[in-house]
């Protein structure tokens, strides 16, 4: 399926395995971000846990987890709305992964205003939270659950109605950009069915199957056509 938008490819899964939770995800960025992918150390001067974060050169984080055993996977949700005067994803990204515990966590995300349409789904040896963050709301995202303890995110809104208005054109952007995303719907089909024949407590090695997946595609690998420009970590 073709995509026109950069970051809608973006697939997160997590619960609990065989070797306790699991929360990971594929990053799906354009291909010239072959190179510059970095991971790095953070080391806190304010008494912050240390935290490692996946990035690429220029940006201090696009998905981490933090010596507290906190980890934070984001996805765009474009079709939600933004605010200029909310918080950007980064430093969310950053706050959550300077708390201790999961509900310190979990409470940083319900309680940001929010500057972009994001899902952020929160990992620690507690559970997993997944929430859709908007800029006049922040939902967490329950039926979308395959069980109490597994759950799955694209980059499509599951919980949140905050859409972004109806286009000049006379088509709400959601649907508009809803038809552009059209690979979210089948990503999180095929992460379903996957995990749901994985059984309540799939092993670590299948979450990691699951990502691989070239199939829908949710692990698009590298990829440089004008029609899909992407490549997946």
């Amino acid at each position: 399926t073709p995509h026109t938008l950069d970051g809608d490819k973006c697939t997160v899964i997590g619960g609990v395995s065989d070797k306790g939770y699991v929360l990971a995800q594929t990053m799906d960025i354009p291909p010239w971000s072959d190179g510059l992918q970095v991971a790095l150390h953070h080391k806190p001067s304010n008494g912050s846990p240390d935290y490692f974060a996946f990035t690429m050169a220029g940006m201090s984080l696009l998905t981490g987890v933090n010596a507290a055993g906190i980890g934070v996977c984001p996805n765009l949700v474009i079709q939600l709305n933004g605010s200029e005067t909310g918080v950007p994803v980064i430093a969310i990204l950053h706050h959550v992964l300077a708390q201790t515990s999961f509900a310190a966590a979990k409470h940083g995300v319900e309680q940001t205003h929010h500057a972009s349409g994001q899902a952020y789904t929160i990992g620690s040896r507690e559970g997993i939270a997944p929430y859709e963050g908007s800029a006049n709301d922040v939902v967490l995202c329950g039926y979308e659950w395959l069980s109490d303890n597994i759950t799955a995110h694209t980059n499509h809104p599951l919980a949140s109605t905050d859409l972004r208005p109806a286009h000049p054109d006379g088509e709400s952007d959601s649907h508009r950009l809803r038809r552009i995303s059209d690979s979210s719907y089948s990503r999180l089909v095929a992460a379903h069915k996957s995990l749901a024949v994985a059984g309540p407590q799939p092993s670590y090695q299948q979450y990691k199957d699951v990502l691989s997946d070239r199939t829908a595609p949710i692990s698009l690998g590298l990829k440089d056509s004008h029609d899909d420009p992407s490549i997946s970590y």
